[in-house]
């Protein structure tokens, strides 16, 4: 069972997670450890929050809605050979340190 963000995350939840899945503990640098399977198998809200957390310029829940929701084993598929998908844009700046801790 996964655990549930809010609505205003910075995705640490995910992270601790995504670490979990990983066999290690939660951390922002254990996050280097996390495969894309990882990534797949979390949701697209979890995905998006987590992108929006970190990533230098998608900002907002709607500048992450132009990345392709992944639904189905397909988008998991899509990510590895390249497709711009939710999943492929957390995965690439999953070493990338939340911007909303920064701040904090």
């Amino acid at each position: 069972e996964g655990t549930r963000i809010s609505k205003k995350s910075d995705g640490q939840a995910l992270v601790a997670t995504l670490c979990e899945a990983a066999n290690n503990p939660p951390s922002q640098e254990n996050l280097i450890h996390c495969t894309i399977e990882h990534f797949a198998n979390q949701s697209a809200v979890e995905l998006q929050y987590f992108v929006t957390a970190r990533h230098p310029t998608i900002k907002t829940k709607s500048a992450a809605a132009r990345f392709k929701k992944p639904i189905g084993k397909q988008a998991l598929v899509d990510a590895k050979n390249g497709v711009e998908n939710l999943i492929k844009v957390a995965f690439d700046i999953r070493i990338q340190t939340s911007l909303a801790l920064e701040v904090a």
